[in-house]
């Protein structure tokens, strides 16, 4: 599991160094609102509650449908990282072929 757990950092650094070099060079910043959740919810997965950090942030993932490039790639890293924690590498793995999709958009 540890060349898994590398891999996945790898993968992760690779594609937000690519999404930072698209055809504007401008990367749009993340909606505040957002924002907000992501630091609640890695409040929560601080605190031992990475089960319930996962939920909140899906939830407000999935209910808004004005997030940004920015704010989507957040929610795929911290849902990565999240998982690397917890050592559901499954679901780290599976967040990859999002990370592509949302990059290649």
């Amino acid at each position: 599991m540890p060349v898994l757990k590398t891999a996945s950092f790898f993968l992760l650094f690779y594609l937000l160094f690519c999404s930072c070099h698209g055809d504007s060079g401008k990367v749009p910043a993340g909606t505040p609102a957002f924002d907000s959740i992501i630091t609640r919810a890695t409040h929560l997965g601080d605190s031992g509650n990475k089960d319930q950090s996962i939920k909140l942030i899906q939830t407000a993932y999935y209910n808004d449908k004005d997030l940004n490039i920015t704010d989507q790639l957040d929610y795929l890293v911290f849902c990565n990282t999240t998982y690397v924690k917890m050592r559901r590498y499954d679901k780290s793995l599976e967040l990859a072929d999002s990370m592509t999709s949302a990059i290649e958009r």
